[in-house]
């Protein structure tokens, strides 16, 4: 599969694209560059939902399902879906916030959206800095895998990484020199836990975008790696390659393009 995080990708066309072997391609979101805390000029603003829009087609127009999940810069609209539910068949290209997906026998996918405000490295919240939450996050993502049944394997679409990994922060913002800490404690307390009761072999996370790298949870028997693909428009993206062995799927290898 490939994985991605748009990042308002005014152009989409990378390299991968051209290999049509991949069975999915995850999505983890800001396929655009709305602010929704602070206004814009309506022109803007309409120049960006028209975008949305075709980024949306492109991306479902390789045979490929292309599945997302909205980032902080997406449109309000994306994250209409407040009920976790089961997912019963995908589009060409699908919004996955706050739905399971069972790609195959004991294989799910779990999509969640949105981002929690970041802190600084003093302490420092700034709660304009987030969408659509306004502190961390609560019991979502547990929530949606109480409709998965424990023991099943699951890989998890995010666009808020879980906090203490190293692409959950950047360390030090070009202009300010300041650190800047996205990820959710919450999440990370969410999925270290439901690493006891499914076998959650990968999580795809967006948001850092200036962050990409593959990193681990390990808990007593079970690991999960952790992917930040980073943005295609400045020219990242990674391609994971899962197998299943024996009654577990496991990653396989991560390739990650790197433009720096």
């Amino acid at each position: 599969m490939n994985c991605v995080d748009s990042y308002s990708a005014n152009s989409m066309n990378p390299p991968f694209l051209l290999i049509r072997s991949f069975d999915l391609i995850l999505n983890a979101g800001d396929l655009i560059f709305l602010d929704l805390k602070s206004p814009q000029p309506e022109e803007e603003v309409q120049r960006q939902l028209a975008l949305f829009e075709e980024k949306s087609k492109e991306m479902g127009s390789y045979g490929i399902p292309h599945l997302f999940v909205p980032g902080n810069h997406d449109p309000s609209f994306t994250y209409a879906h407040q009920t976790p539910e089961i997912l019963t068949e995908l589009d060409k290209t699908t919004n996955l916030h706050n739905y399971c997906y069972q790609i195959q026998p004991h294989l799910w996918i779990v999509g969640f959206g949105g981002s929690v405000p970041v802190t600084l490295a003093d302490g420092t919240v700034r709660k304009n800095s987030s969408y659509p939450f306004t502190a961390d996050m609560k019991d979502e993502v547990l929530r949606l895998f109480s409709l998965i049944p424990k023991g099943d394997s699951v890989i998890l679409l995010t666009h808020c990484p879980p906090a203490t990994i190293g692409s959950s922060f950047m360390d030090q913002d070009k202009k300010t020199n300041e650190v800047f800490f996205y990820g959710s404690q919450s999440l990370y307390n969410q999925v270290t836990s439901l690493m006891q009761e499914y076998d959650l072999f990968l999580f795809v996370h967006g948001h850092v975008h200036h962050e990409p790298g593959c990193s681990w949870f390990h808990r007593t028997g079970r690991s999960c790696c952790i992917v930040n693909p980073g943005s295609v428009m400045g020219g990242h993206y990674a391609m994971v390659r899962i197998r299943k062995i024996g009654e577990v799927w496991k990653v396989i290898d991560v390739h990650h393009s790197f433009s720096y």
